[in-house]
C-alpha cells in the first residue's frame, strides 16, 4: 500500500545509504522511482501533483496566511514537508531530533520530550500568541 502511495500521490524523496540504516544502499532519484513505479504499478510518479491539487505549491502567492509548519526531521514525512519559511507568516519550525508527531504530545512538557521539542513548542507558542494578540487589537 505504501509503495503504491509513494508512486502516486505522495512521492517521497527518501534514499538509504546502508550505513545509518539497515537497508542496502540506494540513493533516491526520480529516474529510479519512475522506473520502479512503472514496472510495478504501471504509473508515473508526479511529485508535485498533491501540492498543486491542494494549492500548496505556492502558499505565499495563494493568499494563505498565518500557518506554522512543524517538522520532526527524523521523520520520513519531513521529506515532503514545508521545511523553510515561505514568508513572515508562513513559518517552518524544524525539530532536528523530532519524529512523527513528537511535538503533539497531549501532556506538555512530557517526560520524553527532547530539548529541541521543548524549544519548538516554545517558539510555536510565541508565534501563535503574537498572532492572537494582533487579531485582538
Amino acid at each position: 500500500m505504501w509503495d503504491y502511495e509513494t508512486c502516486t500521490l505522495l512521492v517521497e524523496p527518501i534514499g538509504v545509504n546502508g550505513i545509518s540504516d539497515p537497508f542496502p544502499a540506494r540513493p533516491w532519484t526520480l529516474e529510479w522511482m519512475t522506473r520502479h513505479c512503472q514496472s510495478r504499478f504501471g504509473v508515473t510518479p508526479q511529485p508535485h501533483l498533491l501540492a498543486s491539487k491542494w494549492g500548496f505549491g505556492h502558499l505565499d502567492k495563494a493568499g494563505a496566511s498565518k500557518i506554522v509548519f512543524t517538522n520532526g526531521m527524523n521523520d520520513g514525512w519531513s521529506a515532503g514537508g514545508v521545511t523553510q519559511s515561505l514568508s513572515p507568516t508562513l513559518i517552518a519550525v524544524n525539530i532536528p531530533d523530532g519524529a512523527h508527531h513528537s511535538d503533539l504530545s497531549h501532556s506538555m512538557p512530557g517526560p520524553t520530550d527532547t530539548p529541541d521539542v521543548v524549544e519548538a513548542r516554545k517558539k510555536v507558542k510565541e508565534i501563535l500568541g503574537r498572532w492572537l494578540a494582533e487579531t485582538l487589537r
